[in-house]
């Protein structure tokens, strides 16, 4: 990794207040501050917005309408279950 890029990179970011997900807010989305998932749920979803990079984990519900307490589906990949189809169950709505 080149540390000037990565300065250089921050610096900017920092200048837009450009705030990305960290790996382990990632890795543990229930630990992202609520102030960030509410801008999130309050942004379009397909907006060209850094901040939109906090929905990139398994707890999002599918329409990305808010966050889950577990994921809603799972897709195992064909090299993991030997078997070329996708079987996707989605949670009963309440």
């Amino acid at each position: 990794m080149n540390s000037s890029v990565i300065e250089k990179t921050a610096n900017y970011f920092r200048s837009k207040n450009i705030v990305l997900p960290t790996i382990a807010e990632l890795k543990n989305p229930h630990s992202i501050s609520e102030d960030i998932k509410n801008k999130v749920l309050k942004l379009n979803k397909n907006a060209m917005d850094p901040a939109n990079l906090f929905r990139v984990h398994w707890f999002n519900k599918r329409d990305h309408s808010k966050f889950l307490e577990v994921p809603e589906h799972i897709v195992l990949p064909s090299e993991f279950t030997g078997v070329d189809a996708k079987i996707i169950k989605l949670q009963q709505a309440s």
